[in-house]
């Protein structure tokens, strides 16, 4: 199992500055023009598609991106490869090389006026492009789109699958299991073991089969049967209409702010106050966005929740 430690590291690694020495963030009006510059050399190379991800080309000049994101639909297993001729075409220096994320990151060198920086680019491998753009969608900051990151609306996204019925998704054999005569039945009638979904920004909607079993008894928290995970559905839609409503689109997950009018809108097919209430729940107690966000503003998004539920 990782440790905590391990998870934080992975979730930083595709921040901008933390891997690569020297690199700062880059204006938001350059960010775009170095994320093509980069991707059409790469496509011109392995004939892969590659995307931009998150907020390149979403932010003005007054405002900065830590970092570069670049999605390659391209085999891991060949990662070697493209950091071979990346570091041999750009002289550039290699950062952290993650096995379980399908990333690498590098320095980039770019201009800006007449000054030469470096920007970290990280390079996040994927068998669809068009779904890791979705995954790692932000908000277009040019247009006013958004009060907030799109980290805000991956996460709400993520608290409204996650507390999907699981049963409605895949058949009441996915129920919650309870204890009978284990331990000598002191913990009858008990849960057991139950499914909970998820959304994974790599691997798409899925399902893992939680237990409370110990060795002598029950556990307090549950343990995730790894062997059990279920890959349900990468495609987008099929995701949406299934958690969310028949009328859910791309556009229903563009901003924290649409994801938020949806759900209390009579198009979301779970709508009730108990049901937002544990999507507030999950949202505001989510760690790896406490352990990123201001007290101030996860009380904010509290307060917002808050007074959509009192209008149920």
């Amino acid at each position: 199992m990782k440790s905590l430690i391990t998870y934080i590291q992975e979730s930083l690694i595709t921040e901008g500055g933390h891997s690569i020495e020297d690199a700062q963030p880059i204006r938001g009006d350059l960010a775009k023009k170095v994320a093509d510059e980069i991707i059409k050399v790469i496509k011109d190379k392995f004939n892969c598609e590659c995307a931009s991800l998150g907020s390149v080309g979403k932010k003005t000049k007054d405002q900065t991106s830590g970092d570069i994101d670049i999605a390659l639909e391209y085999d891991w297993d060949n990662y070697q490869d493209v950091l071979d001729f990346v570091k041999n075409k750009f002289n550039c220096p290699i950062g952290n090389i993650n096995n379980n994320l399908h990333v690498f990151n590098i320095g980039y060198s770019y201009v800006d006026g007449e000054e030469e920086k470096l920007v970290q680019v990280d390079f996040m491998f994927t068998d669809n492009v068009e779904f890791a753009q979705f995954a790692y969608n932000s908000p277009d900051f040019t247009k006013n789109e958004s009060k907030y990151k799109g980290m805000y609306q991956s996460a709400l996204l993520m608290a409204i699958i996650s507390n999907t019925p699981v049963i409605d998704i895949l058949g009441k054999e996915y129920d919650k299991e309870l204890f009978t005569t284990e331990y000598d039945g002191k913990y009858n009638g008990q849960v057991k073991s139950f499914w909970k979904l998820y959304f994974d920004q790599n691997q798409g909607l899925k399902a893992e089969h939680k237990s409370f079993e110990g060795k002598t008894k029950p556990l307090k928290s549950a343990s995730t049967i790894k062997g059990d995970t279920k890959i349900i559905t990468k495609n987008i839609n099929e995701i949406l209409h299934k958690c969310l409503g028949a009328s859910a689109t791309k556009d229903t997950c563009k901003t924290f702010e649409n994801e938020l009018s949806y759900i209390v809108s009579n198009n979301y097919k779970y709508k009730s106050k108990e049901q937002l209430e544990k999507i507030r729940d999950t949202f505001i107690n989510d760690w790896q966005l406490k352990m990123k966000t201001s007290q101030e503003l996860m009380k904010e998004f509290e307060i917002l929740f808050n007074e959509e539920i009192k209008k149920l």
